[in-house]
């Protein structure tokens, strides 16, 4: 595991969050394999090869939280 330290954007709504980071998702290159997948695991499997975290888990722990039972709960 390797700490980094950086900036965060902050917004005044949800919307505006959301807003950016599909404009940050299509503006970047290496995005375009997540972008084009066809199914959930593709996306996970394309965002966490993209570079978008350092973590070396992330796509398992994305999974995870899919799988989870607050995820669940909260989509219906």
């Amino acid at each position: 595991m390797v700490k980094q330290k950086d900036e965060f954007r902050t917004y005044d709504s949800l919307e505006d969050s959301v807003r950016d980071y599909a404009l940050f998702l299509q503006e970047n290159k290496r995005y375009r394999p997540l972008l084009e997948a066809k199914t959930l695991d593709e996306q996970i499997d394309a965002l966490a090869g993209s570079g978008y975290a350092t973590d070396s888990k992330y796509g398992d722990k994305i999974r995870g939280i899919i799988e989870g039972k607050t995820f669940k709960e909260l989509i219906g």
